[in-house]
């Protein structure tokens, strides 16, 4: 596989886990069990990321590098997106400040 195939594999699916981890989140303030469906969620994202870098990356490291570059920006895509669905802004840190500790 090429480096640009696995590159495109890591971002589907690095898209694909967090939506899938968006969705988790909603449905668990409705969830009867919300603790199982976390814990399921997560075995099941993360069993499917490492089958599937795995499979895109074609057993090299280079494979690998691409496609976890793939996902990071699909992460990063997914945080302008998706938070922005909700209305809430992604947060920023200042120079100095731990992202998500507020003083």
């Amino acid at each position: 596989m090429s480096v640009l195939t696995a590159f495109g594999g890591g971002a589907a699916l690095g898209a694909l886990y967090f939506v899938l981890l968006w969705k988790t989140v909603e449905r668990m303030s409705t969830s009867a069990r919300p603790v199982l469906l976390a814990a399921a969620s997560f075995f099941g994202r993360a069993g499917g990321i490492m089958a599937g870098f795995y499979l895109v990356s074609g057993s090299k490291w280079e494979g690998l590098i691409a496609a976890l570059a793939g996902f990071l920006l699909a992460r990063a895509i997914c945080l302008r997106t998706l938070g922005r669905a909700r209305g809430s802004p992604v947060p920023q840190s200042s120079p100095g400040q731990a992202a998500g500790h507020v003083l």
